[in-house]
């Protein structure tokens, strides 16, 4: 058990139980319950199938009960924001990352996304954060940018109808963004978007020769197995996005949101 993350999630416990939660592995004491939950049924990737879930619940009622734990008051995103005229700017978050995969120029993205109409936020999901405060900064999102990764597990807590850009990093990654983020969101009400990083926007450039396999061949990385990808893929690649590509991509995330 990781008390970090039972501690984040603790609201949507007391949802399910008015006990507190056992860490089975260190508790020496003999527990009587009328019933006990000791894991989760696993259907997919982000993902309940409802014909196989007891009460046939679905994604949709996973957040319905997400926004009642952490009281997350926006239920859909609009092109006019989260205000109460409906005339305001919409709300693009930028997940942001410290290790790999940062974003080279957040704060160009940043203005780019003001001028383009959106009222921007960055932020960077931690081990530490606030989980019930970072909720409610993606629930007042219309739309969320972010590359490939657990921060973008957080579109949970998006509104219905809200707009969701997974940044694809360089290297034929896109059976793998595909199951864990993309396939989701539709399940999740979410309006879903690709950016596939072209080699050129990518820090690999700077660190192989231009004839190297890994910038030449991804697929024959790929057969080395997972740990050849995730290397030279995940660990190793930052990204700095062309903004020529990104204003573009915004002006699409524009036109999906849902109207006023």
């Amino acid at each position: 058990m990781k008390p970090w993350w039972v501690g984040k999630f603790t609201p949507f416990f007391r949802q399910l139980t008015r006990h507190d939660v056992i860490d089975v592995d260190k508790d020496g004491e003999v527990h009587c319950f009328p019933r006990i939950v000791v894991g989760a049924t696993f259907h997919r990737d982000m993902g309940v199938d409802p014909r196989r879930a007891p009460g046939h619940v679905s994604a949709v009622d996973f957040k319905r009960a997400l926004r009642a734990a952490f009281g997350l008051k926006r239920e859909a995103a609009s092109r006019g924001g989260g205000g109460a005229t409906g005339h305001g700017k919409p709300r693009l978050l930028i997940i942001s990352r410290r290790g790999s995969r940062r974003f080279l120029n957040s704060r160009e993205m940043a203005v780019a996304a003001g001028d383009a109409g959106f009222e921007v936020r960055v932020a960077e999901p931690e081990q530490r954060t606030d989980m019930a405060a970072f909720a409610a900064l993606v629930n007042s999102a219309d739309a969320m940018v972010g590359v490939h990764g657990a921060g973008l597990t957080n579109m949970v807590f998006l509104p219905r109808g809200a707009v969701l850009v997974q940044v694809v990093p360089f290297g034929g990654l896109e059976w793998l963004t595909g199951v864990t983020f993309k396939e989701p969101a539709a399940d999740m009400e979410v309006s879903y978007m690709d950016y596939h990083v072209r080699l050129e926007e990518s820090s690999l450039v700077d660190q192989y020769l231009r004839g190297h396999q890994v910038l030449t061949d991804p697929y024959a990385v790929h057969r080395q197995g997972w740990d050849a990808l995730k290397t030279a893929y995940l660990d190793k690649q930052n990204i700095r996005m062309d903004l020529d590509r990104f204003r573009a991509t915004l002006r699409e995330v524009m036109a999906r949101l849902p109207s006023p």
